[in-house]
């Protein structure tokens, strides 16, 4: 279908990230080819989705029948929308000669573009290569084996990095992919688990907080957590039920996971703030500001090396340069230097003495919010271009475990029309990134030095 539509090695190819067998098998598809899968979300706003298409010349968008009705406003005129229905995958002929001599598998060749959250105000895709792709899955397989045997539920977006975990791990060592609808996901998660017999289970730590270990049934026994911090008395809560928790840490800059932290039936961990070990064939440096290594227990950034790393964020190179740098370092016995491609990752991190790394917070204004990566930047920005607005700073609320954000605003005159900032701003912003609380103040919380005070906030 795709070849006769004529996609060919090195084209970028947009997928509607609904959660069913269609949007798995075009990905396989896709990569098949030779291509590069972008996932995208119908419910972003139409300007944010535009510019992901044009910034990255897709030239083809698939979606399902369903999703269809949404391409005039998805879409410009140069970018042909492909509908991928069930028939079209139970009746497909595959010409499997012709499809091994349109693409040889290169290392180098992108097999995804991820979109995140950039401090500008626009997003960035990352782009992530067919080696890459390898190297990350086998290696998180050596720090969690899989068999044909297991069944993971596929439940996260596709446009969350998490999600190539769920499907990726499946299909490199043939385990079992179950998908779950989100009214599934929402209400009586806890049984689907139960029935589909579930053994691994790819989560954030504030969804897993609304789960009940014994409800989930007791085929599930390893739960893969990443997106957010795993609080002590939440690993304590399962891990004692028996069940291997693994803490994953990593941006999509690294291909998701870099480190992992393991906490098998009743092993607690030692430090709340542990991203445990790096896998096999991750190089992780704790660098101080004039990128030399740190001895053990001072803070630093965490830099990351490795086969994994992505090529670059596409179209940006002056971003790539400045994020992936070439870091020299003394060899064995301070013989000669070695050169090093890192991606500074802005974490500020230290070792501990047992070998793992302690996670000590951002060195600039990222957050995350439901396990999805944000720039604080990018909001502040839109909120700017409101014309009554002349200052703005946007802050993290945590109660409870749960997150909020709130932005402090200043105003050039005395009206404010909150509705209808929060409607222009979902013109450009997806959901999560609109901030749930506006406070108008007479000015913003300053430091010594003139900087916005967000602590104050």
């Amino acid at each position: 279908m795709l070849l006769r539509s004529g996609v060919k090695q090195g084209d970028v190819i947009a997928i509607a990230a609904e959660k069913t067998a269609e949007t798995i098998a075009s990905l396989l598809s896709v990569v098949r080819c030779g291509a590069a899968y972008m996932p995208v979300d119908i419910s972003y706003p139409p300007d944010r989705l535009r510019f992901m298409l044009s910034d990255t010349n897709c030239r083809l968008l698939l979606c399902s029948p369903e999703q269809q009705e949404h391409k005039q406003t998805l879409v410009s005129s140069r970018v042909e929308v492909l509908v991928v229905k069930p028939e079209d995958l139970s009746h497909a002929e595959v010409n499997m000669e012709e499809a091994r001599r349109v693409h040889k598998a290169r290392p180098e060749d992108p097999a995804a573009i991820i979109f995140t959250s950039g401090s500008t105000g626009v997003p960035k895709g990352v782009e992530i290569s067919q080696g890459a792709l390898l190297a990350q899955n086998l290696a998180m397989n050596q720090s969690r084996p899989l068999s044909s045997s297991d069944r993971i539920v596929q439940q996260t977006m596709l446009t969350f990095d998490v999600a190539g975990n769920e499907i990726w791990s499946s299909f490199f060592f043939r385990s079992t992919l179950v998908i779950v609808d989100d009214a599934t996901r929402l209400l009586g998660f806890e049984n689907f688990l139960l029935r589909n017999a579930i053994s691994v289970l790819f989560i954030t730590p504030s969804h897993l907080a609304l789960l009940s270990p014994p409800a989930c049934g007791k085929s599930l026994k390893t739960l893969v957590l990443a997106g957010e911090a795993l609080p002590p008395s939440l690993s304590d809560r399962w891990a004692s039920q028996g069940r291997a928790l693994l803490n994953e840490y990593g941006p999509t800059e690294t291909n998701v996971v870099t480190s992992c932290k393991d906490y098998p039936c009743s092993k607690f961990p030692s430090s709340a703030t542990s991203i445990g070990r790096p896998l096999p064939g991750v190089v992780a440096l704790v660098l101080d500001r004039h990128m030399r290594l740190s001895p053990v227990g001072v803070p630093g950034e965490l830099c990351i090396g490795g086969d994994q790393l992505a090529s670059s964020y596409w179209n940006r190179p002056d971003l790539t340069s400045s994020k992936f740098a070439d870091c020299k370092l003394l060899g064995e016995g301070g013989a000669g230097q070695q050169s090093r491609r890192v991606y500074r990752t802005g974490d500020l991190c230290r070792w501990l003495p047992d070998g793992k790394i302690e996670y000590l917070g951002r060195m600039d204004n990222q957050i995350k919010i439901r396990g999805m990566r944000v720039e604080i930047g990018e909001i502040e920005s839109k909120i700017s271009e409101e014309e009554d607005v002349s200052q703005t700073a946007v802050v993290l609320l945590q109660d409870k475990g749960v997150s909020t954000l709130a932005a402090a605003v200043v105003l050039r005159g005395k009206t404010w029309e909150e509705e209808k900032v929060v409607e222009r701003l979902s013109a450009s912003l997806p959901q999560h990134m609109i901030p749930s609380l506006f406070v108008c103040l007479e000015a913003l919380p300053t430091t010594t030095s003139g900087k916005i005070d967000r602590k104050k906030l």
